[in-house]
């Protein structure tokens, strides 16, 4: 008996080719929304245009479909993808008049990063317009007065920074340019002018300082008092420059000497350590560190530059459910006595990134210190321990149940400095001691203009020391020297 031949045709090809047929609308949204977001601040014009797109697809007749595709799933999908769109652009639209409070609340909060209007001049006490700031700008100096946006980082563009100085009880404007490689600071050239000694400073907003003038950031009066001192060789002038990026952890600012720094040539790098690096190296401890702090993520951030309000104020609200979960702000956990390995491991990882970076520096055979900036808590403690300990009890009763030890995290970076040979200089003591001589703080929101002028004195001196003896390992003169008045 001949058996019957079995059909070869695949029974699940139908399912296939639906599901395929249905997945091109999606991917093309995707990759269009990625594109336009990366290049448009115009959030609500980039919902309208996918939910117009997929409608307009979703009409298109089916003599125009390759016989390859499932027309009406491809169809389905359009019309779905377009009602999310159109729906999540109603959203948005409706959130002003709807939640008129709430949108007024999500607009205020997020100004810096949506491209908000520059503050009128005359609303502050003073305005520093970084007129000598040396660099090659788009536009002329009065981009401030014709220009109403805000733009990050964006080379060649204005910023304006309001601030608060708590030492003179002032209010001010920061105005400047964004160099042409995005940084706050001069636009200097990659080769090396002859008879310069260089020194690229790397860190996070500390180094990014866009909360005093230029001249008065730290690594600027540390550049102005070497040159202004006889111990270089004639003719030879100083250049201190600065790669400052606001939330980096040691893993960013190691790629950035390896993209950028090694570049300009430079006889020492300094890198900056700050007590939250080792949250901002680790991604879980990063979510957790922004949740506690109630701050803005990147995704956050980035909705607010395109002008998505409603979906900043759904994402705010989905962070405050998290952010009751947390009972101690990770940053924090780092100065508990007892040994916590997620802490431990997390800061053993930030460790192994400075110490690629002294061993990339040996490579070139350039000069390598790591400063540790500390934070105000830390600076807090050194001044008045007591009140600082009865403020971090103060948190909460998880707070109180915590045993501190406020020394743990620079105890930690000298121990592993000393292991591995890097050359460590720590600014809390010279910090802790202006502010009870002089009974000015040293910080504001990151340092003050006076935290500022400790630091550059400081590190004016550790950097003469680098440059003059290779092998300096002792910095116990720069630290030791009284602030000025």
């Amino acid at each position: 008996m001949t058996p019957t031949p079995r059909s070869s045709a695949n029974p699940r090809a139908p399912f296939l080719l639906k599901m395929a047929s249905a997945f091109i609308p999606v991917a093309l949204s995707v990759l269009v929304y990625l594109v336009a977001y990366n290049n448009s601040a115009a959030g609500r014009l980039i919902l309208a245009c996918l939910a117009a797109g997929n409608l307009f697809l979703w009409m298109l007749p089916t003599t125009w479909f390759p016989r390859c595709i499932h027309v009406t799933a491809l169809r389905l999908s359009s019309l779905y993808i377009a009602v999310i769109f159109a729906s999540w652009l109603s959203l948005e639209l409706l959130f002003p008049s709807v939640l008129p409070a709430e949108y007024a609340q999500i607009m205020d909060l997020t100004k810096v990063f949506r491209g908000a209007d520059f503050v009128p001049a005359s609303g502050v006490d003073m305005v520093f317009e970084n007129e000598d700031q040396e660099i090659h700008v788009k536009r002329p100096r009065a981009a401030f007065g014709q220009t109403r946006r805000i733009s990050w980082h964006r080379p060649g563009e204005p910023f304006e920074y309001h601030g608060y100085d708590p030492n003179s009880g002032k209010t001010y404007l920061n105005r400047f340019f964004w160099n042409s490689q995005g940084y706050f600071d001069h636009d200097r050239p990659l080769v090396k002018p002859a008879n310069t000694k260089r020194v690229v400073i790397i860190g996070d907003s500390y180094v990014e300082a866009v909360q005093a003038p230029l001249t008065q950031t730290f690594h600027k009066r540390l550049e102005a008092s070497l040159n202004a001192n006889p111990w270089l060789a004639s003719g030879v002038s100083f250049q201190a420059i600065a790669l400052g990026n606001s939330g980096a952890g040691q893993s960013t600012n190691l790629r950035v000497l390896q993209q950028e720094g090694l570049a300009y040539q430079p006889d020492l790098v300094i890198f900056t350590l700050c007590s939250n690096d080792f949250c901002d190296d680790d991604p879980a401890l990063k979510r957790q560190l922004v949740l506690a702090s109630g701050e803005f993520g990147s995704l956050t951030r980035g909705l607010a530059r395109h002008g998505l309000m409603a979906t900043v104020f759904a994402a705010r609200r989905i962070q405050s459910a998290w952010r009751s979960r947390i009972v101690v702000s990770p940053e924090l956990l780092q100065w508990s006595a007892e040994e916590l390995p997620v802490v431990e491991t997390a800061w053993q990882r930030t460790l192994a990134y400075v110490n690629q970076a002294k061993m990339l520096c040996d490579r070139a055979g350039v000069a390598f210190v790591l400063v540790y900036l500390g934070a105000e808590i830390e600076v807090s403690y050194r001044v008045d321990p007591e009140a600082a300990l009865s403020a971090l009890r103060g948190m909460g009763s998880a707070h109180s149940a915590i045993l501190w030890d406020m020394e743990r995290s620079v105890k930690r970076v000298q121990s592993y400095c000393a292991e591995h040979d890097i050359r460590f200089v720590s600014l809390l003591g010279p910090l802790a001691r202006a502010q009870t001589q002089t009974k000015k703080r040293v910080f504001g929101d990151h340092y003050s203009m006076f935290g500022h002028e400790i630091a550059g004195d400081v590190l004016a001196c550790v950097v003469r020391k680098c440059l003059i003896d290779e092998s300096a390992r002792d910095f116990k003169e720069c630290l030791t020297e009284g602030p000025q008045q």
